[in-house]
This record gives C-alpha cells, structure tokens and sequence, in this order.
C-alpha cells in the first residue's frame, strides 16, 4: 500500500492527508521513502517466525527401539505452509533419513529410528520453516543404550541367539551374560556361582538356576531367579545344594532374553 504527500499539494488535497495520517499512524511494518517533493509511505506484510513447543528428550531405549512417535505444536500465521526438518549430531547412530515427521497443521509429530545394532547419543535438531523463510528450531538429546543386538553387532557374532559363533560348545546368549570362560560356573564347597558380564549389557536378560535330579526332560525346576533389575546390586547368581537331599542333584543356568 502507498500513499504520497505533496509539500505543494492545495487544500483539494486534504483528504488525501487525513489518509496518509491514518497510516502513518498505524504504521507497524514498513517504511517511509522520500523522493523529491513526495514521501511514500510502503506498508510491508508483518509475517513473523513460526514457533514451536519443547520437544523432551525421550527416556533411553535399547538398540534396535526407536522413539516413537513425539508430539509437538507449532504456531503461525499460516501453520499449514511450515515444514518441519531434522539434522543428526551423529548420523552413524542416526541418519537424518530415519527422522520422519507425521501429523499437520498446528500439531505435528517426530519419529527417530536409530541404526539397528548401534549404541549412543545423537542431538536430533528439529527446524520449521515457514513461507516466508523465517525459522525455528529445538533440540532433544536420544540415548541408546546397549543390549544383546549391539553386543553381537560389535563382535561380529553369527548365527543367532542359540548359534555358536565361536564353535566353543557355548549358546551365543549364554556368552554374552556371562563374563568371558564363566559359562559353566564355579563350584565352590556346595554353592554353584555364576558371574554375569554386567556392565553396559545384561540389562535385557533373565538368569534362572534350574535343578534336578534325574536329568529327565520335564523334571527341572526353577531354584533362582534375576530379572534384569537385579543386575547391577547382584552380579552373580548361585545356589546351594543341600547334602545329601536327595542323593544326586544336577543344576543348571538358563539365560532368557526379553522380548
């Protein structure tokens, strides 16, 4: 919009004033230009920068989860011109490929798939653009935290959960709960001991003793249980025989691994 003053304009032209008066006063974007014995008042768009609401940083998850989807809102004059982006501080654990965005309008979602078989951190940086160029951004932190997939991934193992990568006679998941060489536990006086690997893995399995006296299939019983929330306050798990009740009694580990 542009309205022009004349310093030699007549009295005809009071009407004229009145109405660049008016928006001069209602002036909030644009800007007044002086050329010769005219001013030009341009009056510009007010389009502001969309925004968006805080996206948390997700609670950890172990390899091979991802997310979720994660809501967020946005704001703007047009909210259904924004497009929502993503870059990756660590595009080895998160390719800025496996941030995928749902949703519309004003409420939108994220999706953040990590590499299958990786650990770590990545600072997902999440941008809106509007139809004026203008920009936003928020960041959140995701962690992944390690588990069997990633044990197996880092050693190169083969051959699936019950393989034996090695070929040591071992179950490969019986390896990897189990410190190094400790599959068969240490006897000690009556008590069997075994020693979990501990650490950044083990989080994702269950320890259970079972016994038996007569090896038969269908006579083990479970004796001793961990779950995963025992493992860092108890590093190993053990049983004691009791003489002589029964006569002969065999014990063994079995290693679970959650879902």
């Amino acid at each position: 919009n542009v309205a022009s003053y004349d310093h030699g304009a007549t009295e005809a032209q009071s009407s004229l004033d009145r109405e660049f008066g008016e928006r001069l006063a209602n002036l909030r974007h644009g800007t007044i230009q002086i050329n010769g014995n005219n001013i030009e008042l341009v009056v510009t768009s007010g389009n502001t920068a969309p925004t968006i609401t805080d996206i948390a940083n997700p609670p950890s998850f172990p390899s091979g989860g991802n997310t979720g989807p994660m809501a967020f809102s946005i704001t703007d004059e047009d909210v259904n011109s924004v497009t929502a982006t993503a870059t990756s501080s660590n595009t080895a654990l998160v390719p800025n490929a496996n941030i995928v965005f749902g949703g519309s309008g004003a409420n939108r979602t994220v999706t953040v798939t990590p590499v299958p078989g990786l650990s770590g951190s990545a600072t997902i940086t999440v941008t809106l653009t509007d139809n004026g160029s203008l920009t936003t951004n928020d960041t959140f932190l995701l962690t992944v935290t390690d588990n069997y997939l990633s044990w197996f991934t880092l050693n190169g193992v083969t051959g699936g959960e019950n393989g034996d990568s090695d070929n040591d006679g071992v179950k490969n998941l019986v390896e990897y709960a189990l410190v190094d060489g400790g599959e068969r536990g240490v006897l000690s006086g009556y008590t069997i001991t075994y020693t979990k690997r501990g650490g950044i893995y083990g989080s994702d399995v269950t320890y259970i003793i079972e016994t038996s006296e007569t090896l038969a299939s269908g006579s083990w019983t479970d004796v001793v249980t961990h779950g995963p929330e025992l493992l860092l306050t108890n590093p190993t798990i053990s049983y004691t025989f009791t003489p002589g009740t029964p006569l002969k009694k065999f014990s063994r580990l079995k290693v679970v691994k959650a879902p």
